[in-house]
């Protein structure tokens, strides 16, 4: 992004960095910043236009020495000194040393910690500004071989490498995981490959000490670091370059100050501010250069500032003899006795590699390819669990505990080169289990899992919040903390608090422990600062999981919750902490996001409502590039569904309201693409008439930031739809030329259909279990089901969108049916919901769609009507063809499978009938199913609930043994067959010229009036 001058800065300048700021700070979790950025945007549009008045002067080092500068204190890990012999108490295993400290006089300690920037909302924005503008053309400079902090661009038109910078997208960085996972699977492919060849590979992996405190900031600015890169910056990015580096410095200095450290000179780029992370990463650039140009490596990756190389072995036996090499290449290594000292040109200090963090491993042959596998295993063991969805089980089971339990002792020096590439197992673990738990507190309510819970408290206060391990992990603390919280456990928060304190005075009172902070030597003041920080982020936690229920399930709590309350330094009234929550929450801040307040078949509902009313031609001209489009679009259709659910908790808040179209404007999990389809289908798919997708792609665009260009809006063909006109959903799936259905055979007892009725969602433990039971199986099949089909009312609402997007992680479509939903005046109804994968925008993204149920069976409809006093509302009557790819199938429910026009309307447009069913009757179902199969002419895909069972696939087979491919009744447990269509096979015999057949046909003739839709026809 270009600014020619001061004076030509628009505010919508100022709002694409306020949306960047605002997302990058939210993902870094460290930062508790959630009621400064709520404050801001209670008058959010007349801060940013006083910013942009103030920035149009050319006053920004003004704005900048505003920020008072506060700051954190992290821990990072608790250490020995020195390295220490074995010792015969090392060869005893003794669990009560996990509690106490080991460390006296002859073996000291240090607890290191890092400082972490505070800064005031605007500084952020200041730092967007600067990132879209400098960073942009630093990060550049970069080579693929730094793989860290790296600002997320376009794809260049016609080539695979990255283009310009995002400028539209929520955040400004790449996510984290991928680049991460691929810094360390090419280290590793690169060593297995040579090892493959009959090859001797060395591998080392290291990391920079106190490499954030090392870095200058002002070396941007030096002629030499200019003209070597052929940089010129402008009037604005001078100003721009030059208020940051003041800023950084005023900060280093009172960091020096408050915590009573003496710096030789002010330098370092603050951890918490997004601009150090580029300016960090580029002062690396020459680096970089000498590692890749002085040994020619099989592979040279670094993210940040881990370094991890492989090369031939030949002549270097040692690390001593691996820094010589380098010494002899390049004048810039320097090794000293125990460091290593690397001098940049165009930087004034020097960065050092410490010995103790360097490791090499040589490796040849069978011995060194299983060492590879074995870690490879490691990692991929516990990874794989991420893919599945959690259940309440796995929070205190499974590998990642093992991992926990039995990973490295407390302390202890690396000695794999897994530790040593800096990914441990039991981080990744750790991290595992943090997302379990919050998932869990998504799903589930807390009376449904507090056994569980409390034992995975337990079990962190016992392996992670010891004192020798507590400094590694207590930045992670406040989100088990925020689910305490949410679920009302006060006792438990009180317990998790209590701990961490007492670690904390623990390793301070030990005087064998020294103290350092960004590697400076302190007293004292590191540990208040401490305290403080996790205070302030308990307080920010807590308010970001208050929630909407009441502070305390039972009166025995009242006492834990105020004395936890009290110790964060937050009020006791509920209506103050309501009114704070509620602030947060209206900024999409908070624990729970903005957008799943109330489900989506009902906003969807209101949505599509409102937007019916409104022409998109008038208000949709995304070329002019303005955050201004499209919002009387937005405000016109949102701002009545967010009155109505803020209206029992506060109303007539118009500011809250107000807060709530800011927070689309400006979102921190903004919908989905899939998510804004199924809000309005009608609107961004496309009838005979008109193709919705272009409004589609501009309200991803807007609502998002995802970039969808004109030429990436993929063709269009048709197919008829019951009950006259209206959109053919197609999702163009151009990968996956294979169908593979997975059939369900899955119980869903009376009682829970009695629940259900009553309007009470069955959002229960051992109900999660089964479900997880059931989506990891299909996760975890081989074959792998392109396509899970789940029965009539298999799900409930509060879990649709987090299956669907555990499955899509597998690739893995999911057909399913839904509880019933309730609508106003006592009417009840019942749908179909479909999350498949489409590329109609040019990337993989997955759809969420609903087809409701027209009308209820006779059965059903008496018992909700007599018991339940509920009539049956039905929105839409369509039943639509879904051409997924190269499958066009069509969803129907239960019973309208008997209704003839719903089968005639199916039949020669698809090639599997899906019908998902509640039925008991299998006898009539059976030769309905049978007959279905033959006067539609596709296959016929039936589900039933496992409490009946007979769920099958039929066929219009020729030969009698080849038409049911799969049938299934019975058994006592949860179960899933894969059965593999040939849409091919029966397009073939269905597009030839006569009707007559052959006894070696594979099929039975079609039906007389039959007719294959253009779109299925194929050579025969």
């Amino acid at each position: 992004m270009k600014i020619a001058s001061w004076e030509s800065i628009s505010l919508d300048d100022i709002r694409k960095a306020y949306r960047k700021a605002k997302a990058d700070c939210f993902f870094e979790r460290s930062l508790p910043l959630a009621e400064r950025f709520a404050s801001y945007e209670m008058d959010l549009e007349e801060n940013l236009s006083s910013l942009q008045c103030e920035l149009v002067k050319g006053a920004v080092s003004e704005v900048l020495e505003r920020d008072p500068l506060e700051f954190a204190v992290w821990g990072k890990v608790l250490k020995p000194s020195k390295s220490t012999s074995v010792s015969s108490d090392d060869a005893c295993f003794d669990t009560e040393k996990i509690n106490s400290l080991q460390f006296d006089q002859a073996n000291g300690g240090t607890a290191k910690f890092r400082s972490v920037g505070l800064f005031a909302v605007e500084t952020h924005i200041i730092s967007a500004l600067w990132l879209l503008t400098v960073g942009d053309r630093l990060d550049k400079l970069l080579s693929e071989n730094a793989k860290g902090s790296r600002i997320n661009r376009l794809p260049k038109k016609g080539s695979d490498s990255a283009g310009d910078i995002h400028a539209e997208s929520l955040g400004t960085f790449e996510p984290y995981f991928l680049p991460y996972s691929e810094w360390r699977d090419r280290g590793l492919a690169a060593m297995r490959d040579e090892i493959e060849k009959g090859g001797r590979v060395t591998a080392i992996t290291t990391d920079l000490t106190d490499f954030y405190q090392t870095v200058d900031p002002s070396y941007i600015t030096s002629g030499e670091f200019r003209e070597r890169y052929g940089l010129t910056y402008s009037r604005v990015e001078t100003d721009l370059n030059r208020a940051l580096i003041s800023l950084m410095r005023r900060w280093n200095t009172k960091i020096s100050e408050e915590l009573n450290f003496e710096k030789v000179d002010p330098i370092g780029v603050p951890v918490g501010l997004m601009a150090s992370k580029v300016l960090a990463n580029v002062a690396l650039i020459e680096l970089d250069e000498i590692f890749e140009t002085s040994i020619r490596p099989y592979y040279y990756g670094r993210y940040v500032d881990d370094i991890f190389i492989v090369f031939r072995s030949d002549g270097i036996d040692s690390l001593e003899g691996f820094w010589a090499l380098l010494e002899q290449n390049s004048a810039s290594i320097k090794k000293g006795a125990e460091k290593v000292k690397i001098s940049i040109s165009y930087h004034r200090p020097e960065f050092k590699i410490v010995d103790s963090k360097t490791k090499l491993f040589k490796l040849k042959g069978r011995a060194g390819r299983d060492t590879i596998d074995k870690i490879d295993d490691e990692i991929r063991s516990i990874s794989s669990e991420r893919r599945l969805l959690p259940s309440v089980d796995d929070l205190i089971e499974g590998r990642s505990s093992e991992a926990l339990v039995l990973g490295d002792a407390p302390n202890s020096e690396p000695t794999s080169l897994m530790r040593a590439g800096g990914l441990t197992v039991k981080r990744l673990a750790w991290a595992l289990k943090l997302r379990n738990i919050e998932y869990l507190n998504r799903l589930l309510p807390p009376d449904q899992w507090e056994r569980e819970r409390t034992n995975f408290f337990e079990f962190a206060r016992v392996h992670l919040l010891n004192p020798n391990a507590i400094l590694e992990h207590v930045d992670s603390i406040y989100r088990m903390f925020g689910v305490a919280v949410a679920c009302r456990d006060w006792r438990e928060a009180e317990k998790l608090l209590k701990t961490v304190l007492e670690s904390f005075k623990a390793i301070s009172h030990n005087k064998f422990i020294s103290t350092k902070v960004d590697g400076f030597s302190c007293d004292h003041e590191a540990w208040l600062a401490l305290e403080g920080t996790f205070l302030k982020a308990l307080a920010d936690a807590a308010l970001k999981n208050i929630g909407f229920g009441n502070l305390c399930r039972t009166r025995s709590d009242q006492r834990s919750m105020q004395n936890v309350l009290m110790t964060a330094g937050l009020p006791l009234g509920e209506e103050e902490l309501r009114r704070r929550f509620l602030s947060i929450y209206t900024s999409d801040w908070s624990t729970i996001p903005l957008k799943s307040r109330y489900p989506l078949t009902a906003m969807a509902a209101h949505v599509g409502r409102q937007m019916g009313r409104l022409s998109f031609d008038d208000v949709w001209d995304y070329d002019r590039r303005s955050f201004e489009l499209g919002l009387f679009c937005i405000e016109a259709s949102m701002s009545p569904y967010f009155r109505e659910f803020i209206r029992e908790p506060l109303e007539a808040e118009e500011a809250l309201i107000s807060k709530c179209v800011n927070s689309l404007r400006y979102p921190t999990r903004p919908f989905s693409p899939g998510e804004i389809y199924g809000l309005l289908p009608t609107t961004c798919g496309w009838t005979e008439s008109r193709d919705g997708r272009p409004v589609w792609a501009k309200l991803v665009r807007l609502l998002r930031g995802s970039w969808v260009s004109d030429e990436n809006l993929l063709s269009v063909s048709e197919a008829p739809m019951s009950g006259g006109s209206g959109p053919t959903r197609q999702m163009i799936n151009r990968e996956e030329k294979v169908v593979r259905l997975g059939i369900s055979s899955y119980k869903t007892a009376g009682a829970d259909w009695r629940l259900m009725a009553a309007g009470q969602p069955l959002v229960t433990a051992k109900r999660h279990k089964q479900i997880s039971t059931m989506i990891n199986m299909a996760i975890k099949a081989d074959p792998k089901p392109t396509h899970l089909i789940l029965p009539e009312l298999a799900l409930p609402h509060e879990w649709l969108s987090d299956v669907a997007a555990v499955l899509a992680r597998s690739n893995i479509s999911l057909i399913s049916g839904v509880e019933y939903y309730h609508y106003p005046h006592r009417k009840v109804g019942s749908s179909a919901f479909m999350n498949l994968r489409s590329d109609d925008l040019g990337w993989p993204i997955w759809l969420s769609l609903f087809q409701h149920k027209s009308i209820p069976s006779p059965r059903e409809g008496d018992e909700l009507e007599k018991v339940y006093n509920l009539a049956w509302e039905c929105p839409s009557l369509r039943k639509p063809i879904y051409v997924h790819g190269e499958f066009a199938f069509g969803t129907l429910i239960c019973s309208e499978l008997q209704n003839l026009s719903y089968r005639k309307n199916a039949q020669g447009n698809v090639d599997c009938l899906i019908v998902l069913s509640w039925n008991q009757d299998l006898a009539t179902f059976s030769s309905l199913t049978e007959g279905a199969a033959l006067d539609v002419h596709s296959y016929i895909a039936v589900v039933n609930n496992r409490a009946y069972g007979d769920s099958r696939v039929r066929a219009p087979a020729m030969k009698n043994f080849e038409r049911d491919i799969c049938r299934v009744k019975g058994g006592e447990n949860d179960h899933m067959l894969v059965v593999e269509l040939n849409p091919y096979d029966l397009r073939r015999f269905q597009s030839r010229y006569t009707r007559l057949t052959d006894p070696m046909d594979k099929f039975k003739a079609r039906p007389e009036d039959f007719e294959i839709a253009n779109y299925r026809r194929v050579i025969p």
